[in-house]
């Protein structure tokens, strides 16, 4: 059985980290480029699936995968 820990933390973190997270993905959505920029494309929608993510759980909506 594996054991799962989690870290305790209060509303006004979490709303703190999708802060965080969504001033991160503004910053980079400025710096794209027509080209050369597929990088950037993928942080960013890495970055929406963890914030997708988070709300889900906190919601208590957590998918099982």
């Amino acid at each position: 059985m594996k054991l799962r820990r989690e870290i305790v933390i209060d509303i006004e973190e979490k709303l703190g980290i999708i802060k965080v997270l969504r001033k991160e993905v503004e910053i980079l959505t400025s710096r794209l480029q027509p080209q050369d920029t597929g990088h950037l494309h993928t942080a960013i929608n890495v970055i929406n699936d963890r914030i997708d993510e988070l709300l889900l759980k906190w919601l208590g909506h957590e998918s099982k995968k």
